[in-house]
């Protein structure tokens, strides 16, 4: 009788084990799909939300010049992000596909004004982006500037920032610094140099993630004092004595 009742408890324990196996089973391959396991309906369900903020500028954007640009911008990053679910369709995930845009001010004078937009972007994957995009406008002129304009002509710029951008790179990010991905990102390329922003004391470049070194590191910002490099700045963007 004792054994009877022993082998009666093992298989109902093997039954209730084999259940638990058979949701786990369930709850994984409804994740490789990108779904999310509804146990209580036993179903695997896939939610796809899309979400696009953008905080817009609208003190700078009676300039005509700044609006421009900066609808310009705004208009491709949405497209850009918005273009592969169009092409390929939504994709199966869990989490939202989200674009996140908010931008920051610099002024190095009263015609002199600059944005810097961060756009953080995840369309899937183990995380997501974060670029960048900066503008400066001679409000005056009524033009942007373009990196070249702060410069004197005849000056060979970014021969003089690179190393100073090497060392810079090298003490902020410590162990996790790497000579030869620094050397690359800041190698005087203009294309390592597209963001910057102006400030009465400094210019700062802005290094995305993987320029300069590894994900984990995290966006770089490198300030170069304007004394340091007074010598190869155009007249009107000389540091104030």
């Amino acid at each position: 009788m004792k054994r009877t009742m022993a082998i009666a408890g093992m298989l109902v324990l093997v039954l209730v084990l084999g259940s638990v196996g058979l949701a786990a089973a369930q709850e994984d391959e409804c994740l490789q799909v990108g779904g999310r396991w509804d146990s209580e309906r036993e179903q695997c369900l896939q939610a796809n939300t899309i979400e696009i903020t953008v905080r817009y500028p609208l003190e700078l954007t009676g300039h005509e010049v700044i609006k421009e640009a900066v609808d310009a911008y705004l208009d491709g990053a949405r497209a850009a992000f918005l273009q592969p679910m169009v092409d390929y369709g939504l994709f199966s995930m869990t989490g939202p596909l989200t674009l996140d845009m908010h931008y920051e001010l610099f002024d190095f004078s009263p015609s002199v004004i600059g944005i810097k937009f961060t756009a953080y972007e995840y369309t899937g994957g183990a995380h997501g982006m974060t670029t960048f995009q900066t503008f400066t406008f001679d409000l005056d002129a009524g033009r942007l500037l373009t990196l070249d304009d702060l410069f004197a002509p005849g000056t060979d710029p970014l021969a003089a920032i690179a190393p100073l951008a090497q060392a810079s790179l090298a003490a902020s990010l410590g162990d996790m610094s790497d000579a030869d991905w620094i050397a690359q990102g800041t190698s005087p390329d203009p294309a390592n140099y597209q963001d910057w922003v102006l400030t009465p004391d400094a210019l700062t470049f802005i290094f995305e993630q993987y320029q300069v070194a590894a994900y984990a590191a995290g966006p770089q910002t490198v300030s170069i004092p304007l004394v340091q490099i007074a010598g190869l700045l155009a007249p009107q963007f000389q540091p104030a004595p």
